[in-house]
């Protein structure tokens, strides 16, 4: 039963907008570097806290903040994926 919930609860069930969706108390979008984009799941918390689940990548990618109550709190941690982490990934490993 949990697996069954887990995958049910990934699906989307309403648009956001054009790009999130959302599922059963997950957000759902996908995030790129160039022409690649890598889908993730997510969850949000005041302030700025996020996790991001990126299963085609088998990456979680977590940000603690503290910029409580402030409608332009989803800023920073969506740069920490698409600006640092994702190019990173993309770039591949340094020798």
């Amino acid at each position: 039963m949990p697996d069954t919930w887990l995958r049910e609860s990934v699906e989307p069930r309403a648009n956001v907008d054009a790009v999130v969706r959302y599922g059963y108390f997950w957000w759902l979008a996908s995030s790129g570097v160039g022409d690649a984009s890598t889908p993730w799941i997510g969850a949000f918390g005041n302030g700025g806290q996020r996790l991001f689940v990126l299963p085609e990548l088998e990456l979680i990618v977590v940000v603690t903040a503290g910029n409580y109550n402030q409608p332009e709190n989803w800023r920073t941690p969506t740069a920490v994926l698409t600006q640092f982490v994702l190019p990173a990934l993309a770039a591949g490993p340094r020798e």
